[in-house]
C-alpha cells in the first residue's frame, strides 16, 4: 500500500464512516482510538524504532468518551490530528504512558490489563485490545479499545482470597446477585438485572432452577451443560458462563454469570453456590458491529485469496482450451478437454458467488450435495490451498448426501486445509480428509459446538494433520473473531467457519495437543432419502421447437453466446441492446414472441425499468430477467410477474428457463 493510497484510505474512512459506527463512537462507554499511519510502519522494527515510528500516527477516529477524558468536548477537534499533539497536551499520565504498552506488543493482535493509579489510593483496571491492520509486512492502521474491567478484576481477586465466602454485593448498578441450591433445585435470583419487558417476566424473583433454565435458548443450554456438570461435581473451582435468555415474544438478552461454591458435600461436589450476573447484550451487539467495521478490510483479504484461486482456474481453462486447438491429442479427447474447461468455469462462478455473498450483494444457494464426490471434484483446488510439501489424502467410505451451499462448503474445507498446512510449518506432513456416516447420541453431541443438535445419523467430515497442534489457551480462543496465531492475519477464519457450519444445521469439535497434531470433525445432517442424479448434458440439450425469444443485452459477447445456445436448443432468436430497440421490435414481433430474456444491468435504461415499461404495454408477455447478481434487485411488486436466471448458466439451466416460462407453441 503506497503513501498516496494510505492517505486516500484515511479520507475514505472519514467521509464514509457508516452512521451506526458514528453513533457507537458517540455513545459507547469504552475508550476507543483508531490510529492511521500515512507512512506505514515496518512490523519488524523493535524498541526505540517503534517509539519513533508511532509518533507519526494520525488519529483517524476516537470515541467521545475518550475525547472527554483527554479534555475535549467533541471528537472532531481531535480527528485528523497527530497523536503527539494529544500526548504533549493535557492528557492524563496513564494515557501518555500507554504507548509503552503498544510498543511492547511488537504489532501482535492481543489484549492486556493496565493498572491506573486513582486518587483514593486504589488502582483502576482497563483491558486494552489491540487490532493491527497489516499489509505487506507494514502496519497501516491500529484499532485500540480500552474497556473498564475494574469490576471483573475485583471479582476475580475477591474469589481468590476466599473461595468459600459468598461474593460480596458490589457497588455497581449492572451487577446483581443470585444464590442456588444444586441439591434440591432452589434458586433465589434478583430479576432487577434482567430486562423483564424483553423476556416477558412479571415476577420480581425466580425461585427454581428449572424455571430459570427454561428461559435459556436450547442451543446455549446444551453448550453450558458440560461446564455446569463439571462445576457441580467439583472439577471447576469457579463458574463463568455466557448465554442468551429467550422471551415469549422474541426478546433475547445476553447474560454473563460468575459463581463460587459456598457449600460442598463429602466428595467435593457443590451443594450451594452464590454469585453475580449482568446483562451484556449491549456489549455483544457492539462487538458484532465492530466486526462489521472490519468487513471492508477483510473483504480485501478474501478477494486476494479468491483472485489467487481464480488465476489457477483460469490457467486450467486457458491451458485446456489451447490443447483443444491442437489436432490429434493422444491423451485427451475433445470431450474430456471441454469437460475440464466447463468444471473449472463453474468453480470460478462459485468463487464469484462467494465474494458477492460476503459483500452483501449475493445470496446462498442450498442444494443436494454428495459429500464424497464433492470433495473428489474439489481435490485439485484443495491442493492449491496447501503447501506443496503436504500430502493430502481423501478417504470416503460412504456416499452421503447433505443439504449445503456448495460455495460456502468449499470455502470451509479450504480454510481447514489451509490451517492444517500452516500447522506443518513448511515441513513435509500428512493431511487426511475423511468422510463417514455415523450415528450420534445426545451424550456424543454435547462434545460438539452447535445449536439444537438432535440424536441421529450425521455425515462426519474430518480434517486431520500431524502438525504442531495447539495448547489449551489457543484452543479456548481459536473461534474468537480477531484471534490469530499468525504474525500477519486477522483471525476471522475459524469464526466464519463456525458461523457457516451452524447455518447448515451442523456442529463441530476440535481435538488438539502440542506436537500431536489437530483433528477437526464437522457433522452435517444427512438427507435420508435417495436423490436422483442431475440430468446429463445430452438430456439438457433436448430441442425446444416453435419458440421465439427476444434476447436483450448490451454486452455483445454475452448476447452472441446466449443466442447460439438458444439456437442449439431449436429456439428462434432476435436480439436488442437498448430499450428503444426493444420497444420498436415488440411493435413488430409481439404476436410471434414466446419470451424476453432481459439483462438487469444495462446503460441508459436498466433492465428493471425496461421490464416495467414492457409489462405496462404487454402484460401477458413472459419476461425472464438475468444477472450476475442475485434476484435481490427485483422489486417486490414485480417478483410475481417475472422470473429470474442467475449468470453464469449452463445450457441445461437455459433450456429449463425457456421451457418453464415461455409461451408454449
Amino acid at each position: 500500500m503506497t503513501k498516496a493510497r494510505s492517505f486516500k484510505l484515511f479520507k475514505f474512512f472519514r467521509r464514509n464512516r457508516p452512521s451506526p459506527i458514528q453513533s457507537l463512537m458517540d455513545h459507547t462507554k469504552d475508550l476507543m482510538l483508531c490510529l492511521q499511519f500515512n507512512d506505514p510502519i515496518d512490523i519488524h522494527l523493535r524498541g526505540a524504532e517503534i517509539d519513533e515510528a508511532l509518533r507519526k500516527a494520525v488519529v483517524a477516529d476516537i470515541s467521545l468518551t475518550l475525547a472527554r477524558v483527554l479534555g475535549f468536548q467533541n471528537r472532531d477537534k481531535i480527528i485528523g490530528s497527530s497523536i503527539m499533539d494529544l500526548v504533549e497536551g493535557t492528557a492524563p499520565a496513564w494515557f501518555v504512558n500507554f504507548g509503552s504498552d503498544v510498543i511492547s506488543t511488537n504489532f501482535k493482535n492481543e489484549e492486556r490489563l493496565i493498572s491506573i493509579p486513582h486518587p483514593d489510593g486504589n488502582s483502576r483496571f482497563i483491558r486494552m485490545y489491540m487490532q493491527n491492520i497489516i499489509e505487506d509486512d507494514r502496519l497501516h492502521m491500529q484499532w485500540i479499545t480500552m474497556k473498564n474491567v475494574n469490576k471483573e478484576v475485583y471479582l476475580e481477586r475477591q474469589a481468590k482470597k476466599d473461595e468459600q465466602t459468598k461474593i460480596m454485593s458490589l457497588d455497581a448498578a449492572s451487577l446483581y446477585t443470585f444464590e442456588a441450591s444444586l441439591s434440591d433445585g432452589r434458586l433465589q435470583i434478583d430479576t432487577a438485572g434482567l430486562n423483564k419487558a424483553a423476556l416477558n417476566l412479571t415476577k420480581d424473583t425466580i425461585d427454581k432452577i428449572d424455571e430459570f433454565t427454561k428461559l435459556i435458548l436450547p442451543g446455549d443450554l446444551k453448550q453450558i451443560i458440560p461446564n455446569l456438570t463439571r462445576y457441580r461435581s467439583g472439577k471447576l473451582d469457579h463458574l463463568h458462563l455466557k448465554f442468551r435468555l429467550n422471551g415469549k415474544h422474541g426478546g433475547t438478552r445476553w447474560i454473563e454469570v460468575w459463581g463460587s461454591p459456598t457449600e460442598r458435600n463429602e466428595t467435593g461436589g457443590v451443594v450451594t453456590t452464590t454469585g453475580i450476573y449482568r446483562d451484556i447484550t449491549d456489549e455483544v451487539e457492539f462487538s458484532q458491529k465492530l466486526i462489521s467495521t472490519q468487513k471492508l478490510e477483510s473483504l480485501g483479504v478474501l478477494a486476494g485469496g479468491i483472485a489467487h484461486d481464480f488465476n489457477n482456474l483460469l490457467t486450467t481453462i486457458i491451458g485446456y482450451a489451447e490443447l483443444g486447438q491442437i489436432p490429434n491429442q493422444a491423451d485427451k479427447t475433445p470431450e474430456e478437454l471441454f469437460e475440464r474447461i466447463r468444471k473449472s468455469a463453474f468453480h470460478a462462478a462459485d468463487l464469484c458467488s462467494q465474494l458477492l455473498a460476503y459483500a452483501g450483494v449475493g445470496s446462498l444457494k442450498y442444494e443436494k450435495v454428495l459429500l464424497g464426490d464433492f470433495l473428489a471434484d474439489n481435490l485439485d483446488l484443495l491442493k492449491v490451498s496447501a503447501s506443496k510439501r503436504v500430502n493430502i489424502q481423501l478417504k470416503s467410505d460412504a456416499q452421503t448426501w447433505v443439504w449445503a451451499d456448495a460455495s460456502q462448503l468449499r470455502q470451509v474445507i479450504m480454510n481447514l486445509v489451509s490451517n492444517s498446512s500452516d500447522a506443518l510449518n513448511n515441513k513435509s506432513g500428512e493431511l487426511v480428509i475423511q468422510v463417514v456416516k455415523r450415528n450420534c447420541d445426545a451424550t456424543t453431541l454435547l462434545e460438539f459446538i452447535g445449536d439444537d443438535m438432535l440424536p441421529g445419523e450425521y455425515a462426519s467430515l474430518m480434517v486431520s494433520d500431524n502438525g504442531s497442534g495447539m495448547d489449551t489457551d489457543t484452543l479456548a480462543r481459536m473461534f474468537d473473531p480477531f484471534f490469530t496465531t499468525k504474525l500477519v492475519g486477522r483471525g476471522l477464519g475459524m469464526a466464519v467457519v463456525v458461523g457457516v457450519i451452524r447455518s447448515h444445521g451442523g456442529c463441530l469439535r476440535v481435538e488438539s495437543a502440542p506436537d500431536m497434531g489437530t483433528s477437526i470433525e464437522i457433522l452435517f445432517p444427512v438427507i435420508p432419502t435417495p436423490l436422483p442424479i442431475d440430468k446429463t448434458l445430452k438430456e439438457s440439450t433436448a430441442p425446444l421447437t416453435h419458440r421465439k425469444v427476444l434476447v436483450v443485452d448490451d454486452e455483445e459477447d454475452v448476447c452472441e453466446i446466449v443466442t447460439k445456445m438458444l439456437r442449439r436448443l431449436g429456439v428462434e432468436c432476435v436480439t436488442a441492446s437498448s430499450g428503444d430497440q426493444v420497444m420498436n421490435l415488440l411493435a413488430d414481433e409481439i404476436d410471434s414472441l414466446s419470451l424476453i430474456l432481459l439483462d438487469i444491468t444495462m446503460p441508459e435504461v436498466d433492465g428493471i425499468t425496461l421490464a416495467y415499461k414492457i409489462l405496462d404495454t404487454y402484460p401477458n408477455l413472459p419476461i425472464t430477467l438475468y444477472s450476475g447478481y442475485t434476484d435481490h434487485a427485483i422489486p417486490a411488486d414485480m417478483r410475481d410477474r417475472v422470473s429470474f436466471l442467475k449468470k453464469p448458466f449452463s445450457l441445461g439451466k437455459l433450456r429449463d428457463a425457456v421451457r418453464d416460462t415461455s409461451i408454449s407453441p
